[in-house]
Formats: C-alpha cells, structure tokens, sequence
C-alpha cells in the first residue's frame, strides 16, 4: 500500500508541472534571445498571446471541445491577473540575468502558500514551510541577486511573483469546470487583445528571425499554460503544486550555461541540490499524508 500511495503522490497534477515548467523556462530562452530595446515589451506580449489563443482555438475546433464559459467573472480575473504577470515578467527579463529574474519570480509559490492558507483553507505544516524556504534558498544560490538591477527593476519583477502566485488560486478556483483550453483560450484572446491596443503606437516590423522566435515563444508558451492550467485542475493541493514551479530555476541555469554563457559556480549546484531535496521532501512528506489518511479511512 504504500508504494500504490506513493505513486499516487507523484500523480497527473505533478506530471502536468513538469512539462509546463520545462516549457515556461524554453519561452524564457527565447524572450531574452530577442534584441533589448528593439521589438517593444508589449509587441512580445502580443505575440506571445495571439499564438496560443490561435492554437487552442483550432485544437478546439477541431476536437468539439465547447468555448462556452461556466466561471466567466474568475476567467476574466485570471485574465487580468495573468496579463499584468506576464507584462511585469516580459517587461524585466531582457533587463536582468536570466538567473537573477527566476531568482525574484520565484517568490510566487511563497506568495501562493500565503494565498492558499487564506483563501482555500489549505493547511500548510511548519515542515512544509521549511521546504519552500529550502527551495527558495536555492534559488538565490543559483544566481543571487545581481548589484546592477535597478530598484524599479526589481519592483516591477515582484509584481510579476505576486500576481504570479495569486494565478495558481484562481486556476485551483476555476477547478474542472471549464475545459484547460477554453480557460488557455479566453486568457490569450484577452491577453492579446490588451497587448494589441498598447502595442499599435509602438509597432515594430519583426524580421525573419524574429518571427521565427515569436512562433517558437507562443508554442512553448502554449503547452506550457495547457499543462499548468490542467496540472492545478487536479485534486493536489496549490501550495505542493507550486514548489515545483522552482524546478525552472534549475533550468534557466542549463539555458544561461549553455545558450548565453553565464556563469555559475559551485554554490549554483549547491542551489540545485537543496531545490531538489525540497522537492523531494515535499512529495514524500504528501506521500506520508495520503499513507496516513488511508489508514484512518480503512
């Protein structure tokens, strides 16, 4: 029973965040390839918006799935939420080290804890917050902070973890009521639609290559929202949820070493370490739970 428990600890809801958390910090790589300065933040924006909205309609279409909404007030809010973190997050990450940005974005799952605590009565353990601190610790291993980010910089990048992990409430709110992609769909039709008003006075003729990077930004953000959208539709907690949003982290760090020749040092592995023992440590201490949960309801 307690290997059957704990492969139900590491269910869809975890699976579904692995991919979306891969996928998130591919469309990272791409964002900070583009030019500085050269396609406005909103015009990204827009791009980033209008391919998935594309893609979800089509697959929609295609599979009869229903564009009715049954949650409309906590999809517009989603929407909203999500496209004031989206800008902040687009707005600082050409402007910081792909490191430093995670590190500050990566304050969302505190910040979701926080909400979930409030909001969902969801119980969170001493022990539990000991993990998320772990893991944060780790992110700031990582990269740490960088002494040329400016203050607003990092201001704007705290809005982005904020309303960042406000999201994961209101997705956890919406539950399996609405179809993944009709919540995906609406989200990028307003996203979009907010970004192409701001962005008409500041339009810049992408070329080639940039077109390119935009397509590869909307696919990788499109699996990316589909897979988180449906991993916090799961029965797991939002809070143990979360935590796994570190994992991209880890991945910015084989991106940056890679792609943008940043450096790392041995405190960087050291980070990636205590993320994974955090979240190891987190999916056993749900196992735990699950274990003893079954035993009192035999």
């Amino acid at each position: 029973m307690k290997i059957t428990v704990l492969k139900d600890s590491i269910g869809d809801g975890v699976k579904y965040m692995l991919i979306s958390t891969f996928c998130f910090t591919v469309m990272q790589g791409l964002i900070k390839y583009l030019p500085q300065n050269r396609i406005p933040t909103v015009e990204q924006m827009f791009f980033r918006s209008i391919i998935p909205a594309v893609c979800c309609s089509v697959f929609m279409v295609k599979n009869q799935i229903s564009f009715k909404i049954k949650n409309m007030k906590l999809i517009w809010i989603r929407s909203i939420v999500g496209t004031f973190s989206m800008f902040a997050f687009f707005y600082v990450l050409p402007r910081m080290p792909l490191g430093t940005s995670v590190t500050v974005k990566y304050l969302s799952p505190v910040f979701t804890a926080l909400f979930a605590g409030v909001m969902l009565n969801e119980v969170i353990k001493p022990r539990q917050w000991v993990y998320i601190v772990m893991a944060f610790v780790g992110v700031l291993l990582l990269k740490g902070f960088d002494s040329r980010v400016a203050t607003m910089d990092l201001f704007i990048a705290l809005i982005s973890a904020i309303t960042g992990g406000l999201l994961y409430i209101i997705l956890r709110q919406i539950g399996d009521d609405d179809h993944p992609f009709t919540v995906v769909f609406y989200f990028m039709l307003i996203a979009s639609g907010l970004s192409a008003m701001a962005m008409l006075p500041y339009w810049v003729t992408p070329n080639m290559e940039d077109g390119l990077v935009f397509l590869g930004i909307g696919i990788a953000g499109f699996i990316a929202q589909i897979y988180m959208t449906k991993a916090f539709q799961e029965k797991d907690d939002a809070n143990f949820l979360a935590q796994f949003k570190y994992l991209e982290a880890a991945y910015a760090i084989i991106i940056g070493y890679f792609v943008f020749d940043e450096a790392y040092t041995v405190l960087s592995f050291l980070g990636i370490v205590l993320i994974f023992t955090s979240l190891i440590l987190t999916i056993r201490l749900k196992s735990k739970e699950k274990i003893e949960k079954s035993i009192e309801n035999a």
